[in-house]
């Protein structure tokens, strides 16, 4: 059997990962980083936000691995759209202006 080049090159798909909570992550991810990294907010005040989003996490992490919500009922994009807009929110409360999302993605 032989193996057959990818038809771009080898290079590593750059198309959005929309598929699994894997995909799910990544998006959610890009996204906080971006509206932190864009705010008009101080070093100071960014890394206030970051351990705040930190602390969201590790408590949405330890009520998935305590079975504190049902797996089945569980919507982790929701979840982290919560996550985002609250984060969204606490930027905009210590002054700092956001740029708005011009590609739609959705987490």
């Amino acid at each position: 059997m032989e193996d057959k080049p990818e038809a771009n090159g080898g290079e590593p798909s750059k198309a959005p990962h929309s598929t699994g909570p894997f995909g799910t992550l990544l998006q959610f991810h890009q996204r906080t980083v971006r509206l932190v990294r864009q705010s008009s907010l101080d070093s100071d005040a960014k890394v206030a936000i970051y351990e705040r989003l930190h602390s969201l996490l590790e408590q949405l992490s330890e009520e998935i691995e305590t079975n504190v919500v049902d797996p089945i009922e569980f919507d982790l994009q929701r979840r982290l759209q919560l996550i985002y807009d609250e984060t969204k929110a606490s930027i905009e409360a210590q002054g700092g202006t956001v740029q708005e999302e011009h590609n739609g993605d959705g987490v």
